[in-house]
Parts: structure tokens; sequence; C-alpha cells
């Protein structure tokens, strides 16, 4: 895998709409935060823009990205948010430019279809993880935390450790497990089964969020991922949080009867409740580095450093 260049006080800092569109105010939230940690900040040329439910249209979405990995006054591109569009444009990526300018890149949810088309096509490390609301809200010091670990040092980020107020990691199945962690929305990585872009997960530890997805279309996306074949080569799963996937009325079933009902039987540790999607924590997580799952002593550690 390439690694980007940490990133450090001083560095510039672009910032993009790649999905759906974003409040200007958001944004400039986002770049305030960023300033007074010590950032220089350029805003994509599109980030601003509406056009229905995407932040403008497709091809501006999409130079957005190119223009920021080929622009050598740019260090790392963060995304303001999710949403959707992020598909409709990776046939308008340059892998190439990419490729060949490797920096850190960074967003959750809809951008988990960018993370895997650029792990697909450029091998290059990416991150998962927050974004403007995530960045600014009452749990910033976690997040930001997290995320200058996995961001400005070549050390490992090493074991995630829960805030205070979070519940207990639930193990589901034992076991240790170690491989390159990959992963993301499930939605987003059931979307691109069968695309150029389809993620690769033999070997891996695999995780997996959604948000406002009711248990049977979870049920329908695992179903899916297992025939697919893509569950059975995982030697570990962790499964972050399932925002507001709640079952419609009493005796449906829950999430967690669907995700003990299809990933149960595959037989590899299970490691539940991370802080990982779009609650209040979102840990940064650096895809396509080796980490290490132990179910039992309720541990998730990320052993390898991402960046050059």
């Amino acid at each position: 895998m390439i690694k980007p260049h940490k990133l450090t006080k001083g560095n510039t800092i672009g910032i993009i709409s790649p999905a759906s569109g974003i409040a200007k105010d958001e944004i400039e939230h986002m770049s305030a935060m960023l300033k007074n940690k010590g950032y220089k900040i350029k805003i994509g040329q599109h980030a601003y823009e509406q056009k229905s439910y995407l932040a403008g249209s497709d091809d501006h979405r999409a130079a957005d990205i190119n223009n920021f990995f080929m622009d050598d006054t740019i260090d790392a591109i963060f995304c303001s948010r999710g949403g959707y569009g992020a598909t409709r444009i990776l046939e308008k990526l340059n892998y190439a430019a990419i490729k060949n300018n490797p920096k850190i890149f960074i967003g959750f949810s809809d951008i988990t279809s960018i993370h895997l088309a650029i792990q697909k096509k450029c091998g290059l490390i990416t991150f998962h993880g927050p974004m403007s609301r995530q960045l600014c809200s009452s749990s910033a010091d976690y997040n930001i935390e997290y995320l200058t670990k996995a961001l400005c040092s070549t050390e490992p980020v090493g074991q995630i450790m829960a805030a205070n107020d979070m519940p207990p990691l639930q193990p589901l199945s034992s076991g240790t497990a170690s491989g390159k962690i990959i992963g993301g929305n499930l939605s987003l990585i059931t979307a691109l089964l069968a695309t150029p872009y389809e993620i690769e997960t033999k070997n891996t530890i695999l995780f997996l969020e959604d948000v406002s997805e009711s248990p049977y279309r979870i049920d329908r996306m695992l179903t899916q991922l297992l025939s697919s074949g893509k569950l059975r080569e995982v030697r570990g799963i962790i499964l972050g949080e399932w925002s507001n996937c709640r079952a419609k009325k009493a005796g449906d079933f829950t999430v967690e009867d669907i995700i003990a009902d299809r990933l149960l039987p595959l037989n590899i540790p299970i490691l539940a409740g991370l802080p990982i999607g779009h609650g209040r924590y979102n840990i940064t997580i650096p895809e396509g580095t080796k980490v290490y799952m132990d179910a039992d002593k309720k541990i998730f550690c990320i052993q390898e450093s991402a960046l050059s």
C-alpha cells in the first residue's frame, strides 16, 4: 500500500463536498476549527454548490477531488459530508493522478465508495473518519484525538480506547485475528459489488456501520455479501454503530437479531460497539493498515502506521 505523508502544523488542508450538499456555515465552522489547530485551509471551487440532493454536478464534484490531488499546495483532503452522490463520480476520478500524488484523504458514510475505489485502483491508504459535524460537536475532543493520532504521526494509532460515556464493547464471537483493515458503510459496500470498485476482503478485518436502515434491509445487504463470498474471506469483523436502524414495531427482528443470524455462523471473531459511524464518536481508521483484534478481551488495535 502507498502511504501519504503525515500532516504537520502549517500544512494546507483542502475541503471538498463530493456527495451531498452542505450549508456554508458548516464548512466555515470546520475551517475555523482546523485553522485553530494550526492548519491553512483551501476550499474546493465547487464545495458550496447545490444541485437537488447533490453538491453540484458530477463533473464539478469529481473535478474538486482531481484538482486537489494534483495541487502541490494541498497536503490533505477532507470531505465536508457524505449523503449521496459519491458513487456517481467514481468513473470521473483521475486515478493515475491520485496514485502519483498520494496525500491524506478522509471521510466516511457515502465517502466509503471513494475509499474503496482509490484503494482498488491506486493502492493508496485512505482514512475513514469524521467530517464537519463530528469535528465541531460536543464530542469533538475525542474524535480529534484519534484523528490526530492517525494523521499527524508516523507511529501506529495503537489500541482504541472508549470514551467514558460509551457503552462497553460486545464480543459476539470469540477469537483473535489480524489482517489489513477495510470496510465502511454497509450500504455502499454492497452497492459496489459487481463493479470495478468492489471491496476486496480476502484475509482482511472487515468493519461495518450504517445509518437509517431498517433491519430487513441490513438483512438483505448482509445476505448479499454472504452470497457474493465476500464475508467468507474475512478473518474477523468489527461492528460500529447502527444509528437509527431500529425495528419498526414490536416483534420485528432487530439489527442485533440479524447480525447474530447472518454473521455468527461464519465462526470468526466479531467485536461490536466500536465508535465508528454516524454517532457522536467516530474514530479515524487508516484503511489498508494492519490491525489486531481480540474479541474476548475487547481489544481492537491499529498496529501499523499509515503515514510516511
